[in-house]
């Protein structure tokens, strides 16, 4: 983790990022922003979302994935509200597992609960990643309660639990 943090600081100072006709396609910069939200390195993630000429679903995604990544739990949910609207996009399953395990990481479980319902009502399916993360984070906080009801949840959407659930 340590090269990989030392690499991406020393592709920020050469910046070596602008070199690249790469930097202006979504996968290669959604890429950038992961690996820099993996080494920690939040505000660098941030800054090539922010510097991109074309921001989508992708971008949004890793966007994200860098906030949990990086332990930025408090920016999750300012972004999923005001992001979609302002990038013309529509949240995908990748996006409402992300803010649920946000949430579930803060330990604002409801908040975790509630996203359930509201994917639902947009459209989107939840899958076992959704309820695996919703069921470990409501047992290990105590609430096996509500675990046994996202079970129920669960089971009443045909998802087919896996070793972890």
């Amino acid at each position: 983790m340590k090269m990989l943090s030392a690499a991406l600081l020393q592709l920020d100072a050469s910046n070596g990022s602008k070199k690249y006709e790469d930097i202006s396609k979504e996968g290669f910069a959604a890429r950038l922003i992961r690996l820099y939200g993996r080494s920690g390195m939040f505000e660098h993630a941030y800054k090539v979302f922010d510097e991109m000429p074309k921001r989508g679903l992708m971008s949004f995604n890793a966007l994200m994935g860098a906030c949990v990544n990086a332990k930025k739990f408090d920016k999750v949910d300012g972004f999923f509200k005001e992001l979609p609207q302002k990038l013309s996009i529509e949240p995908n399953l990748v996006s409402y597992n992300t803010v649920i395990n946000a949430f579930c990481e803060m330990g604002s479980l409801d908040s975790a609960r509630l996203m359930l319902d509201e994917m639902e009502k947009k459209g989107v399916q939840p899958d076992v990643i959704t309820f695996n993360t919703l069921l470990h984070s409501f047992c290990k906080n105590g609430r096996v309660g509500d675990g046994e009801k996202i079970w129920g949840k669960m089971v009443e959407k045909n998802v087919a639990p896996d070793i972890r659930s």
